[in-house]
């Protein structure tokens, strides 16, 4: 392994294998994705970093949102998150809504909107606005309403744009998938291009 031919070509050098602690630290702080914040308010705005434990998700950082409102009005930025989760709690009830106003979503990997492992969970995604104004959602994978348990999980993603890869391939539709003994029900609308949701597995 990497690390261990490091150790030994400079297990004489303590001031270079100080060095290379250091940059292999500084590379583990900043590996995309590692970094995690969850929504902590009630009813409020994506963009007032009060409202996360951890600062504002970004292409960077993941963004969970187990229960409340979140709300991105018309005129501010693009909101973007590494990986995001709306209404999604493998351990308690989790209800949540996610809405954004004539602006796209942008999700580096996979978006899961409407997930349980027991618990009732709702998650409810809304991109609005029209024609040329018309917000889109990116993302790699994108689930859409998943139960692992026994309990009820409904899964909404409703858009005014397009559903697209944030990636060079294809990406990955999942819509109402029930791997345990409960419900599942996902349901994707949007007014511009998406790809196969006839399927519990399509593509974006």
């Amino acid at each position: 392994m990497p690390k261990s031919i490091c150790m030994s070509k400079f297990a004489r050098r303590p001031g270079v294998f100080l060095l290379v602690v250091i940059a292999m630290l500084t590379y583990h702080r900043q590996c995309p994705g590692q970094r995690v914040t969850s929504w902590r308010g009630e009813v409020g705005e994506w963009f007032d970093e009060a409202n996360w434990s951890n600062s504002i998700p970004s292409e960077n950082v993941s963004g969970r949102i187990p229960r409340g409102e979140v709300l991105v009005p018309a005129g501010t930025n693009q909101p973007a998150a590494f990986g995001l989760s709306v209404g999604r709690d493998l351990q308690q009830p989790a209800q949540a809504t996610l809405s954004i106003e004539k602006t796209n979503l942008f999700v580096q990997t996979r978006l899961v909107v409407g997930e349980s492992a027991g618990e009732e969970s709702i998650g409810k995604l809304t991109v609005s606005g029209d024609g040329k104004e018309a917000g889109s959602l990116f993302a790699e994978e994108v689930l859409v309403g998943s139960q692992q348990g026994t309990g009820f999980v409904e899964g909404l993603i409703d858009l005014g744009g397009s559903l697209m890869s944030s990636g060079k391939s294809p990406g990955k539709l999942q819509v109402g998938i029930n791997q345990g003994r409960g419900s599942a029900t996902g349901t994707v609308f949007a007014f511009g291009d998406i790809g196969e949701i006839n399927r519990p597995f399509g593509e974006i």
